[in-house]
């Protein structure tokens, strides 16, 4: 393991949102990333959640719906699949992120490349777990309503974070993403 991918995986750890490291990727993001405020984080005295980075509001948001358990497991799929995406595709923070960077990310959802990183046999994923080295995001492409699903939850993430008073704005909410 890489000592940047280290150093992040044990901070998420700390804060209850596991990551797997993608071996074979380097990561675009440091630990010291996320404690930076990105341009799109609205100030405290306005936050209505107790968090101080993007991996604390986006554990909030998770906590929010850990009474639902089918609920609460999507979510965190979803969560972890948006943040390595984040972290090994296109390098920025949750809170830096724009309309374009979620267009980027849904598209991505629809074609995971290189297929061989992000993508592993269902069967394998299942029974190995994330530890496991045959462990990947995705077993293929997002279609249909898993398609349609993953984008609603991304979403709904963003839209949380706006209403908590952590975001100024939405890049979701912004014109057609989907």
């Amino acid at each position: 393991m890489n000592d940047a991918c280290e150093n992040l995986c044990v901070e998420l750890k700390e804060n209850s949102l596991t990551l797997p490291e993608i071996t074979s990727l380097k990561p675009k993001l440091k630990k010291q990333d996320f404690a930076v405020p990105g341009r799109n984080r609205e100030k405290y005295k306005n936050c209505q959640i107790d968090v101080h980075d993007d991996l604390g509001a986006i554990n909030a948001w998770l906590d929010a719906y850990s009474h639902k358990k089918t609920t609460y497991r999507n979510y965190l799929r979803e969560a972890k699949r948006f943040l390595l995406w984040c972290i090994y595709k296109r390098g920025k923070i949750l809170s830096d992120l724009t309309k374009e960077d979620l267009i980027k990310y849904f598209r991505f959802l629809e074609n995971p490349k290189p297929y061989d990183i992000w993508c592993g046999k269902y069967g394998l994923v299942q029974r190995n777990g994330v530890n496991s080295e045959t462990w990947r995001p995705f077993t293929g492409p997002l279609k249909g309503s898993t398609l349609k699903t993953a984008i609603v939850i991304i979403k709904s993430l963003f839209s949380y974070l706006v209403d908590a008073g952590y975001l100024q704005g939405n890049p979701a909410l912004k014109g057609n993403l989907s």
